[in-house]
């Protein structure tokens, strides 16, 4: 079993976005794999509005998705922080993976 980072929109319209992270991460399982977005457990206790609190989530989720075998990428559009950890699993030679409508 595969350890998936789970990368989607988080800003935005947060409450849908957090609706579709809990799918995404219902489609990985249901392709035999384990989840981890940490959009959905880091806003729990940092404040995705503050600027520190964001830096440092981003940090962390770097942190975890250094230690996935591959990224999949879900939604319309790509965040800033999307753009973030895509760059950062293409310079870590974590493998990408599309769904959606998403634009690279």
């Amino acid at each position: 079993m595969k350890l998936i980072y789970v990368c989607s929109p988080f800003s935005g319209d947060k409450e849908a976005n957090i609706e579709n992270a809990k799918r995404y991460c219902s489609h990985v399982i249901d392709c035999g794999e384990a989840p981890i977005a940490s959009h959905l457990h880091y806003p729990l206790f940092l404040d995705d509005d503050n600027a520190d609190d964001r830096e440092l989530g981003l940090k962390f989720a770097k942190l975890i998705l250094s230690k996935c075998d591959e990224i999949w990428v879900y939604g319309e559009r790509l965040s800033g922080g999307m753009q973030e950890e895509i760059a950062f699993a293409s310079k870590n030679g974590i493998p990408i993976r599309c769904f959606g409508n998403v634009k690279m």
